[in-house]
């Protein structure tokens, strides 16, 4: 996958014991809190070391879950407060990029040989990126032929086409995480967009289409992933933000009391809860039949359903997200469990499952660490 760049407190655990290598830390910088996961291998075994969670509201002049835009002063701030309540001691460090700030398309190019692919690329990307070229960080990634083959894609179409996976960042965007690394006095080893990084820690090597549903505060990131490469990412102007919000609106009530009614009420109340329900499946259907589309634009592309659908981010924690979830999709739903892929105290298994797909990104970052 494309390598873009070369009490406010929440939850913070720590756990340190005897050192192995080197300690790597992923820190997932979201719209309304910050995510830090550290972890090192011994003795081939992945080790969690220690994760925290920090809502960035408070540090805005806001409630606790409410969104914040990309600010380099709060960002530090918290950055340097989280590390601190969580004990990271990682000198090697991956930050992720919000989507919104990025744009990822699978391209369709002539089938030649891969330097005139290169070639070709900057004027084919022309047509997808909406500001200049020069203005954006760029990456792409030729997808073999032979994947295409071992996945059963038609490759006998008499004009013979190529994909490539192009990531684009905007300079700007760049800059701004640069300076808040150097303002944290942080030495950061990597960046990267965070959809790649949930993939990593979340979906399992498998030749089958995966459906990745990310839901966050304040958008909806959607991939599907063959073989551990993307085919398809869209983004979906709608996160559980907007579901605490229109709660809060309609009954009148802080920000904070209307996020803890959506988590104890969730999409399936009934009697007095069925005004809050209601409220937050308005949201979720919508973002479930924007997936759907995605969904039918890739089935009809590839000829090849769906096989599993894996559900991540804060917002997929909702009480009946998976069982709105199995009627909108012919396929297998999965919860993501990222944790899995770390050893931990037993006495933190279930809170680990529990919090999973919340840290999907950051533990994927981590992991990015050790591959390097």
């Amino acid at each position: 996958m494309p390598n873009i760049f070369d009490t406010l407190l929440g939850q913070a655990k720590s756990f340190l014991g005897s050192s192995g290598g080197d300690a790597i830390c992923g820190v997932d910088i979201g719209s309304s809190s910050i995510k830090v996961v550290e972890i090192r291998k011994k003795e081939g075994v992945v080790v969690l070391q220690t994760y925290g969670e920090l809502a960035l509201g408070p540090f805005a002049g806001k409630e606790a879950g409410q969104v914040i835009q990309l600010n380099q002063d709060i960002i530090t701030q918290a950055i340097t407060s989280l590390f601190k309540e969580a004990k990271v001691t990682a000198k090697k460090i991956f930050f992720s990029t919000r989507s919104s700030s990025s744009l990822v398309f699978v391209l369709d190019v002539p089938s030649v040989s891969e330097r005139e692919i290169s070639a070709l690329l900057p004027n084919e990307m022309r047509k997808y990126i909406p500001v200049p070229v020069n203005e954006v960080v760029l990456d792409w990634w030729i997808i073999p032929s032979e994947i295409d083959s071992a996945l059963g894609h038609d490759t006998t179409d008499t004009t013979p086409k190529r994909e490539v996976l192009v990531a684009a960042v905007h300079r700007d965007t760049v800059k701004t995480y640069q300076e808040i690394v150097r303002a944290a006095s942080l030495q950061s080893t990597g960046f990267e967009i965070e959809m790649f990084s949930t993939i990593r820690s979340s979906v399992r090597y498998d030749l089958n289409a995966t459906l990745v549903l990310d839901v966050g505060a304040s958008s909806t990131r959607v991939a599907i992933v063959e073989s551990g490469i993307m085919r398809s990412f869209h983004t979906i102007q709608r996160g559980s933000h907007y579901i605490t919000q229109a709660i809060s609106t309609s009954r009148s009530i802080p920000f904070t009391q209307a996020e803890n009614r959506k988590r104890s009420v969730g999409l399936l109340g009934s009697g007095d809860d069925e005004e809050i329900s209601a409220i937050a499946r308005m949201t979720i259907q919508y973002i479930i039949s924007e997936a759907q589309g995605v969904v039918l634009a890739y089935e009809k592309k590839y000829g090849r359903p769906i096989q599993k659908v894996v559900l991540t981010g804060g917002g997929s924690l909702l009480k009946g997200f998976s069982e709105i979830a199995q009627e909108a999709f012919r396929a297998k739903i999965l919860v993501a469990t990222p944790f899995q892929k770390t050893q931990a105290p037993q006495f933190l298994r279930d809170t680990l499952e529990t919090v999973g797909p919340s840290f999907a990104v950051s533990v994927g970052l981590a992991l990015r660490g050790l591959s390097e």
